[in-house]
């Protein structure tokens, strides 16, 4: 099983979704599919991972899309417009990711702010985003936003639910849900008591009904619904659970890792080997997040890979702006290069991506085994898991600073949330020793 299977798994679901904590963790997640975002009739065009986007250039040839090119360590919420643009939530506001990988800032200025969910609908891209006063919700298409539901509350996350919106909230011991319509009106409003302590929220949404992934603060997870402003858990784990998905008059889930069945209340572990972080659907396409990329779901078992990480290759980094931002890119192929390269993957592309017109740095060299120009490189998710901390020619061990922090191009990681990183590190060995072989 891959290294990082369920650490980004879990990162991604409750930090990356929920933009408070969106700058905690600064080294970067281990290279983990997260959702499809676009598809053709050849196939996946654009998926998210855990740190950045794969966008596919040839039929099993996908370029990977840096945060650094819009500014963020992390990837962005993002989803895409019905030509193949992507729509991405930036911290200073939503962005547009052509399918060449050219970015530009959203036209209307109205698009500013970070947006902590950004959603699929059959009416277009829908965004919240939480402000002074609280928080909105925004229809996006290419040229303009438009506001169409507001809150006096905020720290929402928000799911689409098939023509609906639903957003999920915590509030000490309390779940809020609210359910809009596409035109922003209020369809339903519930409350429910949940029996621990919370730290988090993640709203999904399957088959016309709503569900809160709920973070724990003893470090569990529980995924269940609020019907009657009671909440009614499905299925506990101790990292991370992927779905619910509706098949064939029963529904599917992702317990740390495990495919698993669930009809009539009872929980029934699938006979499929592969360790699963992820179930959805787009645009038909039913499938699933597993160790090797997103692959189909076939009745119960899973299809040959549609995406696999093997397939990414190097940034282009004519992309991306010279300076920090193209030094911050470089780290973060690095970064993802380490952790596949440590888990046994062999990449179609092995060579340093060569910058146009790079910043003259000491010591610096182009082409393949060219160390990182002044880098100092925390270690991957191989870090943890007693893996080396270098790349041979590639990589060299992080250096502490006085400070505490360990450093990287544009990058620092205080002591807390160094601390964040080897917690979810531990939580992701945890469950792989509980693996089945």
């Amino acid at each position: 099983m891959r290294a990082g299977a369920l650490r980004s798994a879990f990162a991604a679901a409750f930090l990356l979704a929920m933009s408070p904590w969106a700058s905690v963790l600064a080294h970067g997640l281990a290279p983990d599919a997260y959702a499809v975002l676009s598809q053709d009739a050849a196939g996946l065009r654009a998926v998210s991972l855990s740190a950045g986007v794969a966008q596919r250039r040839t039929a099993q040839r996908y370029q990977f899309v840096c945060p650094a090119l819009w500014g963020d360590q992390f990837p962005a919420p993002v989803a895409a417009l019905a030509d193949g643009t992507l729509v991405l939530g930036a911290s200073s506001g939503l962005m547009l990711l052509s399918e060449d990988g050219a970015l530009r800032t959203h036209p209307d200025p109205a698009a500013v702010g970070r947006s902590s969910s950004v959603v699929n609908t059959p009416r277009g891209v829908f965004a919240q985003r939480d402000t002074a006063d609280g928080s909105e919700v925004l229809a996006v298409d290419a040229q303009a936003v438009r506001v169409v539901w507001k809150d006096i509350k905020g720290l929402y996350s928000m799911a689409a639910l098939d023509d609906k919106l639903v957003l999920v909230r915590e509030s000490g011991r309390m779940l809020e849900q609210v359910t809009l319509t596409l035109d922003g009106m209020v369809l339903d409003r519930q409350l429910g008591v949940l029996d621990l302590p919370v730290d988090n929220v993640v709203a999904r949404a399957n088959a016309g009904s709503a569900y809160a992934l709920i973070l724990y603060r003893n470090s569990t997870v529980a995924l269940g619904s609020l019907r009657m402003n009671v909440f009614s858990k499905l299925a506990e784990a101790e990292v991370i659970i992927g779905g619910p998905l509706t098949q064939d008059g029963g529904t599917l889930l992702a317990i740390d890792g495990k495919l698993t069945q669930l009809i009539n209340g009872q929980l029934t572990p699938l006979a499929d080997t592969h360790f699963v972080v992820c179930l959805a659907q787009h645009d038909g396409l039913t499938y699933a997040c597993d160790e090797d990329g997103i692959a189909p779901l076939q009745g119960q078992t899973l299809g040959e890979p549609l995406f696999r990480f093997s397939w990414l290759t190097a940034p282009d980094l004519a992309r991306v702006p010279e300076g920090e931002a193209r030094m911050r890119c470089i780290a973060q192929w690095l970064d993802l290069r380490t952790d596949l390269v440590i888990t046994g993957t062999s990449l179609l592309e092995e060579s340093m991506p060569t910058a146009v017109s790079a910043p003259a740095v000491p010591g610096a060299q182009a082409g393949a085994g060219a160390p990182l120009p002044g880098a100092a490189i925390a270690a991957g998710s191989g870090a943890a898991g007693g893996a080396p901390n270098t790349v041979p020619g590639q990589m060299t061990q992080a250096q502490p600073q006085a400070s505490g922090c360990v450093t990287a191009p544009g990058r620092t990681v205080d002591s807390d949330a160094l601390g964040w990183v080897l917690g979810l590190a531990f939580l992701g060995a945890r469950a792989r020793r509980a693996r089945p072989a």
